[in-house]
């Protein structure tokens, strides 16, 4: 089994839905190009960043699909299964394998407390369901309420061949250790599981992370990584020190509320959290997140790409936000114009900037960018000017 695509930045991607709590197909197709474009090496669907306790399985299965194909094979897609039976576990496994899945990702049974026997089964008979797929064990304490041991995941990853490596997000940096230590004549492949830890966990012989920065800044979070492979120690330390205060600001929000906060705050269609989290209110906590995001975000990189075939937009978008006084909802957003851009793109992205207009409280805008997608369907353009009138 080649294993040699698991490693570099995932992304463990947030679920964009509408009002309804349905995923939002545009959006969805929108944050995956924008987290590919950034730089990272895989995504990760339905992690838990992408609110998986929230969803069906029907419609867990509409959103991977589109997820997939958005991506179109430029990055390996994972699919996380967070089910506490066992037998759903193994439905969700084949139906991933189905849908093109590059390897899938299992969280330990949360609420109950599972003895080693009983882990080592659940584990081994989903892996053995899928015998074709790469599967990672997904070792989270902090939601789960205990640990993997170094002794369960020593015993899978030389018994069950199929189980290849794990993602650790206990934060306890002797136990990922541990994990690729007693591992390693396996080449069983470690991520680390917090962002703030990428680099202490490549320095220890983790192959890569599992980062949530991915969804919002993905330049910086791969920044770490790239100059760590390249031999840039220093900088890929400087890089995770300009990461951390972020990430750390975060921690005064609600789970899972913050990565889609601080997505919103970078120009991106995040969409609300389902219910019951709500967004983060003004306050302490979102004006830290917000300060953390202006002083870290690079200044070269265009935070948010409108790219379309002809200049019908070209300006549309700002001639509109300045006549209306929207400018301060739309931050650092870049647009470009793309000769070669596929149709179907063009109008993703347009109907990413719906949503967003939605989201930061403009529904004029957002009526006004919804006659503007009925006219490019009909393959009408109109100028910028006149589309202000």
């Amino acid at each position: 089994m080649n294993t040699d695509f698991i490693k570099g930045v995932i992304v463990p991607i947030i679920t964009v839905i509408d009002e309804e709590e349905k995923i939002n197909e545009a959006a969805m197709r929108a944050q995956v190009d924008y987290v590919i474009n950034g730089g990272l090496h895989g995504i990760l669907a339905f992690g838990s960043n992408g609110e998986f306790y929230q969803i069906e399985e029907e419609e867990m299965e509409r959103g991977f699909k589109i997820m997939v194909d958005q991506a179109a094979g430029r990055v390996p897609v994972y699919f996380g299964i967070g089910a506490i039976n066992t037998k759903k576990c193994v439905r969700l496994a084949k139906m991933a394998v189905a849908n093109g899945a590059a390897g899938i990702s299992i969280l330990q049974p949360m609420f109950l407390k599972p003895n080693f026997n009983e882990l080592f089964l659940h584990f081994k008979t989903i892996a053995e369901a899928v015998p074709e797929i790469p599967v990672l064990l997904y070792n989270n304490p902090g939601r789960v309420g205990y640990t993997l041991s170094a002794d369960l995941v020593e015993k899978l990853a030389h018994e069950v061949k199929n189980i290849v490596g794990m993602k650790d997000t206990s934060g306890d940096i002797t136990q990922t250790e541990e994990f690729i230590r007693r591992n390693a004549d396996v080449g069983f492949k470690v991520f680390g599981g917090k962002d703030t830890l990428l680099y202490a966990s490549l320095c220890i012989g983790a192959v890569g992370g599992v980062c949530t920065a991915g969804n919002f800044m993905p330049e910086l979070i791969v920044d770490i990584y790239n100059k760590y492979v390249a031999g840039d120690i220093k900088g890929s330390l400087a890089a995770q020190y300009k990461l951390n205060p972020v990430r750390l600001a975060m921690d005064g929000a609600s789970f899972p509320v913050a990565a889609k906060d601080m997505a919103i705050m970078r120009g991106q269609a995040a969409g609300k959290p389902y219910l019951p989290n709500l967004p983060t209110p003004e306050g302490a906590s979102y004006d830290k997140m917000k300060k953390e995001m202006e002083k870290s975000r690079p200044g070269t990189l265009p935070q948010y790409l409108f790219l379309f075939r002809d200049h019908t937009l070209i300006g549309y978008l700002f001639l509109i936000a300045e006549k209306e006084g929207f400018c301060r909802a739309f931050p650092w957003w870049a647009v470009h114009n793309a000769d070669e851009l596929p149709r179907n793109t063009a109008l993703s992205f347009l109907a990413h900037g719906i949503q967003l207009s939605l989201d930061c409280g403009c529904p004029t805008l957002a009526n006004r960018l919804q006659a503007q997608l009925e006219d490019q369907k009909k393959g009408i353009g109109r100028r910028p000017e006149e589309a202000c009138r």
